[in-house]
């Protein structure tokens, strides 16, 4: 992750977008399928922007995917904590996750 954000912020690029897969509390379950965007707690009004624009055009790519809409979240809301990638980078950043693994396979 440091990695990432450090580049990000050497190329002075307009936005950070971090997009992720993740499966439920360290296991795959099939039953959670959703979206959700999210945001650091304490982020800037052109992130809460970037957020807003990227989910709704998630949700319009997801609309025949049985994809639950979880909204645009604050980092400490979904994690308990803020998240490094939203934290440390210094331009507008999001981390979306728009699928979850279902199974150990995928």
């Amino acid at each position: 992750m440091q990695t990432r954000v450090r580049r990000a912020n050497l190329v002075d690029a307009d936005a950070y977008i971090s997009k992720h897969y993740n499966a439920v509390g360290g296991k795959c379950q099939s039953k959670v399928k959703g979206l959700v965007t999210i945001i650091h707690y304490n982020s800037s009004s052109k992130s809460k922007e970037l957020a807003k624009n990227v989910h709704e055009e998630l949700l319009k790519l997801h609309k025949d995917h049985n994809c639950k809409n979880f909204g645009v979240r604050k980092d400490t809301d979904i994690s308990g904590f803020s998240l490094y990638v939203l934290r440390n980078t210094k331009m507008p950043a999001i981390l979306t996750e728009s699928k979850y693994v279902e199974s150990i396979v995928k």
